[in-house]
């Protein structure tokens, strides 16, 4: 029996010069989501006074507490007996005074029975607080 003569394939090229723009592209979209998504976090309901200051960009370590005293570490639901462990990790590795903020988004309803155990935690890992809050709508405004 006699084999089949097999057709030689035409070589073909794949153009790769546009794979640095590809991967540039890629990069940014999955920088710009995982910054959203560690803002993101538990619904709150933040505290308002006529007082407050934009301190700019946020810091890089985002606390939320919800009305239900939920915490939210970085997006994720973390319990308060992790949280000390969790958030040493993540002061020790920055680099600056400011990495050692921590952005605290606490509901305006949670009772202070919940939220002075983080606070504690959060004095005991050498965090800095900053506290989230909005200003009041003026009245007629939507």
């Amino acid at each position: 029996m006699m084999k089949p003569r097999r057709k030689p394939r035409p070589h073909v090229e794949i153009p790769t010069a546009s794979m640095g723009d590809v991967a540039f592209n890629l990069i940014s979209f999955f920088l710009v989501c995982s910054t959203a998504a560690v803002a993101s976090g538990a619904k709150v309901d933040l505290p308002k006074s006529k007082d407050i200051k934009n301190l700019g960009k946020p810091p890089g370590i985002v606390l939320s507490l919800d009305s239900s005293g939920k915490i939210m570490l970085q997006g994720t639901e973390i319990g308060l007996s992790d949280l000390e462990l969790r958030l040493t990790s993540l002061i020790e590795a920055a680099k600056s005074p400011k990495g050692k903020q921590v952005l605290i988004k606490c509901d305006q309803v949670l009772d202070r029975k919940k939220f002075e155990p983080v606070i504690e935690v959060l004095a005991k890992c050498g965090a800095i607080l900053v506290l989230s809050g909005e200003t009041p709508r003026k009245s007629g405004a939507p």
